[in-house]
């Protein structure tokens, strides 16, 4: 039995949005935006390549999951309430194949960390971002969706209560 420990932000955190951090945000932004987001990790190329790969992975499905590794662990110290500064330090430790759900296969069990689903404002841009944390041990891939499913409907009662548009529809009168 190996030890692990959940970890979470506290509620309303404010943290640096750097690759792999953030993907909800960034995922519907230009790709220029998407440039910054990924420079500000100051990681290899190689690594860049999965990050954008992640991206794209959000957008397509929708929403993003992070996964509870032992690096993201590592990175919030064990400790709900670490520093601001401690985290962001050690967000580069975290390996995004073990942080960023790519593939969720729906007979398989995830150790989710968090799940986000974005918030759009009236011209499509992300203006916050809705996240599920505190998952409890593993997580089947079908309650990930249909947990997933939930939140999506949450934003976009959000969306719609702030007079935002989905990017796709920014344009529409």
């Amino acid at each position: 039995m190996s030890a692990h420990t959940t970890c979470a932000p506290a509620a309303a955190s404010v943290v640096a949005v750097a690759a792999p951090l953030g993907s909800v945000f960034v995922a519907w932004s230009v790709p220029e935006a998407v440039e910054r987001w990924l420079h500000k990790a100051d990681v290899p190329a190689k690594i860049q390549k999965r990050y954008r790969d992640a991206v794209e992975v959000v957008r397509a499905r929708g929403y993003s999951v992070g996964l509870e590794g032992e690096s993201f662990a590592r990175a919030l110290g064990g400790n709900p309430r670490s520093a601001r500064s401690m985290l962001e330090r050690n967000v580069r430790g975290i390996r995004i194949h073990e942080y960023a759900l790519m593939d969720l296969d729906a007979k398989a069990s995830y150790r989710v960390n968090h799940i986000g689903a974005p918030v759009f404002g009236p011209g499509g841009e992300v203006a916050l971002a809705l996240f599920l944390i505190g998952f409890g041990g593993e997580l089947p891939g079908a309650a990930v969706e249909a947990t997933a499913a939930r939140l999506l409907d949450a934003a976009g009662r959000v969306t719609r209560a702030i007079h935002g548009r989905h990017p796709q529809h920014a344009g529409a009168g």
